[in-house]
């Protein structure tokens, strides 16, 4: 019987799990409650891989809610592997701490807890790295580029908080197998990134049941299958509803259902699977959690649901870039005009991407000239170049991957060229000196990443910046900086630390985005050069204008400003907003307390004064 048993086991990775993993503190296999989850556990399987070389799919990925049982499946998955062949696994996670709790509060008990794995423990024994029976695991972080070593398997768990090229990077690691096998999981953070754009690129199965009364077959969606009977702070009943005949279907008719590829021809590559806990929790358990008044709706949909949520405000658009920086056309230069200021800034890949622009006289607003990909064989003699034919009076480049190439452009233009790290910072920028021989000079600028992208953003977006041309019709250049600015999307994360919690910004990258960067860098080196902010006029935005209605010669001045702004700093930004989208002149229906405010203010100032600093006060919120 044991016999079979072990056959049985290295057939079939769930007989495996069931046979041999402890789910611990109690938890028991349950296969009835969860029949979507056995052909996630047969797919990418070593056995029919190695009997069946050329037919079954060997990457997989998992778009996944929340409390689904798929981190389960990873283990099994990689212990599986580890104890019938001899090969070696990579197991990664964002982060350090993520990693050590994984291994010290799941692995190592359900290692422990079997009588088979325990006696097939050996050595080493640690938190990076396991030997089981003749094979090898190990457990890395993404935060730094994966270790040099050959692998067979690499399992990617929380792939949006990983750092995608190091994840490209432990990918690479496979070369040499004659295995390949990767499983991709995740939550899913913004559309078409981390795992929501791998599993875009796959097969892309949905679990589909029928109806039990018409029998309409469908995926159970939350925007097309909840029902709510009655109020909904008090409903009488909740409950899943046919998209067809809106007859129940219960928790018990969807584990009828079946995978269902919305690609098929894709299915001998990539396969992928959305999990979400409408597989296996009551509509009215879920509806509970969704009206919870502490529950975020960006939380729900990305960690109960398992789809991607946009948090709003922050990343630009085309139509933002479109509206704000093509108000006065022109055209590319080829180099200095002889009267403007020049500034550049430049990031690293497998080219140096270029982007240069000019500020002039008189004006305080730049204009966006140059746009170059220099490949590396030619990249810092032509940087150099480029130096000098736009006589750049301040530049910032990215000091990595070839750091010493930068900072010869450094010793060449000393007090023209600084060399850019990130890091997380207080300050957005923060230049010193650097080199020991430049005394005095500032060669080196850190910039925080967050910080830097969202003051960029607000920049663009505020017109503060000129691209070149007049749509529709753009450049291909100015086309390719419209996309790689528009490739980052503004997100937030929670990272676990030994203190805790902490909830920060990040920016996502879903394409190539080194031109957002170049960008980035530009912008601080005239900030640099400047010893401070840009102070540039808002284009599109409310501009102040005299009592006639024409536009005003000056804007307020700051003793003005700082008046305004003092007065009504204590009104909710909804209400600013809704008094700039009225009449200059508004009376009827204005909501408290910006009515007490308001007309405390026109006491003291004019309409536009007034107009002008909303604007200013709204933006710094």
């Amino acid at each position: 019987m044991s016999e079979q048993i072990a056959s049985l086991a290295r057939r079939d990775p769930l007989a495996f799990g069931i046979s041999y993993v402890d789910l611990l503190d109690g938890k028991k296999w349950e296969v009835g409650t969860r029949a979507w989850a056995t052909e996630i556990y047969q797919t990418a399987n070593p056995w029919l891989i190695e009997k069946y070389p050329t037919e079954p799919a060997r990457r997989v990925v998992v778009t996944k809610s929340t409390q689904a049982g798929i981190s389960t499946w990873a283990m099994v998955k990689m212990l599986h592997f580890a104890t019938n062949w001899p090969v070696r696994v990579f197991y990664t996670l964002p982060r350090q701490q993520d990693l050590l709790d994984l291994v010290s509060t799941r692995v190592d008990p359900m290692i422990r807890a079997s009588t088979y794995l325990s006696a097939k423990l050996g050595n080493p024994d640690s938190a990076h790295s396991k030997r089981i029976g003749d094979s090898y695991l190990f457990f890395m972080e993404l935060t730094t580029e994966p270790r040099m070593m050959p692998a067979d398997m690499l399992l990617v768990d929380e792939v949006d908080l990983s750092d995608q090229d190091h994840m490209a990077t432990a990918i690479n690691r496979l070369d040499a197998s004659r295995w390949k096998i990767v499983n991709y999981l995740s939550t899913p953070t913004v559309p078409n990134f981390g795992v929501h754009g791998i599993y875009n690129a796959s097969d892309m199965r949905e679990w589909l049941v029928k109806c039990p009364k018409c029998g309409h077959e469908q995926p159970i969606e939350w925007e097309s299958n909840l029902r709510v009977v009655g109020p909904a702070m008090r409903p009488e009943k909740v409950f899943y509803g046919c998209a067809s005949c809106n007859a129940e279907i219960t928790v018990e008719h969807i584990q009828t259902g079946r995978w269902v590829a919305q690609h098929p021809d894709l299915s001998d590559d990539l396969v992928g699977f959305h999990v979400h806990q409408m597989l296996t929790t009551p509509a009215d358990e879920l509806h509970k959690i969704f009206r919870d008044p502490t529950t975020r709706l960006v939380e729900f949909y990305r960690k109960r649901l398992g789809k991607p949520y946009e948090i709003g405000g922050g990343s630009l658009e085309r139509d933002d870039i479109l509206a704000t920086c093509f108000d006065e056309p022109y055209e590319f230069e080829p180099g200095w005009d002889g009267e403007s200021t020049y500034y550049l800034g430049v990031d690293q890949g497998n080219e140096l991407q270029v982007l240069i622009c000019k500020v002039p006289p008189n004006s305080r607003r730049p204009k966006i000239v140059h746009v170059e990909l220099i490949p590396m064989e030619k990249g810092f003699d032509r940087l150099s170049q480029l130096m000098e034919v736009f006589h750049i009076r301040k530049a910032v480049g990215d000091a990595n991957p070839n750091r010493h190439g930068m900072i010869a452009q450094v010793r060449r233009f000393p007090g023209r060229f600084l060399v850019s790290d990130y890091i997380e910072q207080k300050q957005i920028w923060n230049a010193k000196v650097g080199i020991r021989e430049l005394k005095n000079v500032k060669t080196n600028v850190t910039i925080d990443r967050t910080s830097g992208m969202d003051h960029l953003m607000d920049e663009i977006k505020n017109g503060k910046f000129q691209l070149p041309g007049s749509p529709p019709a753009l450049h291909p250049d100015v086309e390719l900086i419209i996309d790689q600015v528009t490739a980052l999307k503004r997100d937030v994360e929670t990272r676990k630390s030994r203190a805790g919690e902490t909830t920060v910004g990040v920016w996502r990258k879903l394409r190539a985005d080194h031109l957002a960067h170049a960008w980035l860098y530009m912008l601080t080196a005239i900030e640099i050069d400047r010893g401070k902010g840009l102070k540039m006029a808002v284009i599109g935005g409310a501009k102040p204008t005299a009592p006639d209605g024409a536009p005003a010669d000056d804007t307020p001045d700051q003793v003005v400003v700082a008046g305004v702004v003092a007065l009504l700093s204590e009104v909710p930004v909804a209400q600013l907003r809704l008094y700039l989208e009225h009449e200059p002149i508004w009376t009827d229906n204005i909501p408290f307390p910006l009515v007490y405010k308001l007309g405390l203010a026109r006491k003291k100032f004019t309409e536009e004064q007034i107009i002008y600093s909303v604007n200013i006060l709204i933006k710094s919120r």
